[in-house]
C-alpha cells in the first residue's frame, strides 16, 4: 500500500510497527537438524540421496521425486530405489558385517535415517537347550551405527557447501519457525475471589491465568518454587467464577492427594472441594461416589492417577475414537498405494492391525483394567482437566505415570492444563 501511494490509511506508520516486531532471521550457524528432521524439503533430502547413493548430481526440482511424505512419516519412492538399488556408491555405504540384511545397501540406512529410526540388528543363536533366540548382533549395530553418523556429518556438509540449498534451508526454517510472535499475556488486572490473606499472586502467575481464560489450554512448565499449583487452582477458579466452567477436576499422583487438597484449602479456604481416596471406588460406594460429583457444586474434585485410571470412556466413545483412526489409517493406505509409496503402505498396514486389535479386545472387553461401572459421562464434568503429571525417562522413551489422561483428552476433547 505504501508503494501503491495509497492515502486510505497511515500504512507507513503501520508498517514501522510490523518491523519493530518482526524476528531477525534465523542463519545456518543457529539451526540444529538432520537426516530427520520434518521441516527438511523433501528436494533438499533428495538431492543429498541422489549424491550419496546414486554417485550424481541432480537438480533440486527432479529431486523432489526421490523422497514422499504422508501422515504416516517419509520415505524413498519405489522409482528412486530402483535407480539406485545396484549402484557401487549405494552399495558402498552398505554395512559389510555378516547379517546385515537390508542393510547391506545405503539406501536402506538412509530411509530409517529419514524417520528418525535407529534400528538394531538382531542375529538368531541357539542356547545350551537347543532353542532357537535372538539377540543382538552387536557388530553389525555397530557398524550401523557409524554409518548413521557419516550420513549425518555428509548431509550437514551438504547443506552448508550448496549455496542454493543452504538459502532453501534458512528460508523453510524461518517461514516455518521463525514467523511468529508470541503473545504477551497481561493478567495484572485479575482478582480472585476466595484468595487467602496474606498470599497474592506474582506477575508471572497472573499471566499464565489470563492465558489459560484466554486460550483454554496451557503448559505450566515454570521451575520448582514457582508457584505451578497456585496458578493451576487459581485458573480453576477463575473459570468457575468467570461461568465458564462447571467444576474443574485435578489429577495428580495418587500420594498427594490429600496434600494436594490441602494445599487448595490453605490458599482457598472457603471453597468447596472433594479430594477423592480409595474407598471411593469400593464397589458398595460407587453410586454414591457418582452422585457427590455429579450432584454437588465441587469448587474443585482432586483426585489421584490409580483413581482415575479406573473411570473409563463409555464404549461408545472409545469404539468411535479407535474407528476414526482406522478409517484415516486406510485412507492413507489408499493413497500410499495409489503413490507407490512402499515405506508409507507398510507402516499404515502395521498401524491398521493395532487398532484393529484395540476394537477387537474393546469388543471382548479386554481393552483395560478400568471399572466397568463409573463411567467418565456420568461425572457431568463439563469443564476442565487440569492435570499433575509424574515424568520420567525409560528406555529411551517418554513415560508419564498419567498416560491415560492424554487418552482421555483425545477422546473426549476436553480442554486442559498441564503442569
Amino acid at each position: 500500500m505504501v508503494d501503491k501511494k495509497d492515502t486510505k490509511a497511515d500504512w507507513e506508520h503501520y508498517l514501522s510497527l510490523i518491523n519493530e516486531v518482526v524476528p531477525e532471521p534465523i542463519t545456518m550457524v543457529d539451526m540444529e537438524f538432520n537426516i530427520g528432521s520434518m521441516w527438511i524439503p523433501n528436494c533438499v533430502l533428495g538431492k543429498f540421496a541422489y549424491q550419496i547413493l546414486g554417485g550424481y548430481e541432480v537438480s533440486l526440482d527432479y529431486a523432489k521425486n526421490a523422497v514422499a511424505t504422508s501422515k504416516i512419516g517419509r520415505g524413498l519412492t519405489t522409482p528412486f530405489v530402483k535407480e539406485v538399488e545396484y549402484l557401487a556408491a549405494n552399495i558402498r555405504l552398505g554395512l559389510r558385517a555378516e547379517g546385515a540384511g537390508v542393510y547391506s545397501r545405503g539406501h536402506a540406512i538412509f530411509e530409517r535415517l529419514l524417520g528418525s529410526n535407529q534400528p538394531t540388528i538382531e542375529k538368531t543363536i541357539t542356547d545350551d537347550d537347543g532353542k532357537e533366540k535372538k539377540v543382538v548382533n552387536e557388530v553389525a549395530t555397530a557398524e550401523l551405527r557409524e554409518v548413521e553418523r557419516k550420513m549425518q556429518k555428509l548431509f550437514l556438509e551438504f547443506v552448508e557447501n550448496n549455496e542454493d540449498v543452504k538459502e532453501l534451508v534458512e528460508t523453510t526454517f524461518n517461514k516455518r519457525f521463525n514467523r511468529i510472535v508470541n503473545k504477551q499475556y497481561d493478567g495484572s488486572h485479575l482478582h480472585i475471589e476466595g484468595l487467602a490473606q496474606g498470599y497474592e499472586l506474582r506477575p508471572h502467575q497472573l499471566n499464565a491465568v489470563q492465558r489459560i481464560l484466554e486460550d483454554k489450554r496451557a503448559l505450566l512448565a515454570h521451575e520448582v518454587g514457582t508457584g505451578k499449583t497456585l496458578t493451576m487452582v487459581s485458573a480453576g477458579f477463575k473459570l468457575k467464577e468467570l461461568g465458564l466452567i462447571n467444576k474443574p477436576l485435578y489429577v495428580v499422583p495418587s500420594s498427594l492427594t490429600a496434600q494436594f487438597g490441602q494445599e487448595i484449602l490453605r490458599f482457598y479456604p472457603t471453597k468447596k472441594v472433594f479430594v477423592t481416596s480409595e474407598r471411593d471406588f469400593e464397589k458398595s460406594r460407587r453410586k454414591l461416589f457418582i452422585s457427590r460429583i455429579a450432584s454437588n457444586n465441587y469448587d474443585a474434585i482432586v483426585i489421584g492417577h490409580s483413581q482415575f485410571e479406573k473411570i473409563k470412556v463409555s464404549e461408545e466413545r472409545q469404539r468411535a475414537f479407535y474407528q476414526d483412526r482406522l478409517d484415516e489409517i486406510r485412507s492413507i493406505m489408499d493413497f500410499a498405494e495409489s503413490e507407490q509409496d512402499r515405506v508409507t503402505f507398510k507402516q499404515s498396514v502395521r498401524t491398521e492391525a493395532r487398532l484393529a486389535k484395540q476394537i477387537e479386545k474393546l469388543d471382548e472387553g479386554k481393552l483395560s483394567k478400568t471399572d466397568s461401572f463409573v463411567e467418565f459421562e456420568q461425572l457431568a464434568l463439563t469443564s476442565y482437566l487440569l492435570m499433575n503429571l509424574t515424568v520420567t525417562r525409560m528406555s529411551g522413551q517418554l513415560q508419564t505415570s498419567a498416560m491415560l489422561l492424554v487418552s482421555v483428552i483425545q477422546l473426549l476433547r476436553r480442554t486442559w492444563i498441564w503442569r
